[in-house]
């Protein structure tokens, strides 16, 4: 699975980020920056939409049912 995860607020409080870290700090990080640069690498669309698409429909298919 791939995926990306931004914090917006801290304990009620903006994070403090540094600002060399600011330009990729936005939820459209993986869309704008991450995807377009698999697929310029030959990563084929069939890959990416398990890894965004297939992969975590089966995981969560499956979630809260495994038994400890």
């Amino acid at each position: 699975m791939l995926s990306h995860d931004t914090v917006w607020c801290w304990r009620g409080r903006a994070p403090v980020i540094p600002a060399s870290a600011l330009a990729d700090w936005q939820p459209t990080h993986l869309f704008r920056k991450i995807l377009p640069r698999l697929r310029e690498a030959g990563v084929p669309q069939a890959k990416i939409d398990a890894m965004l698409v297939e992969n975590p429909r089966r995981y969560f298919a499956t979630a809260g049912t495994a038994r400890c």
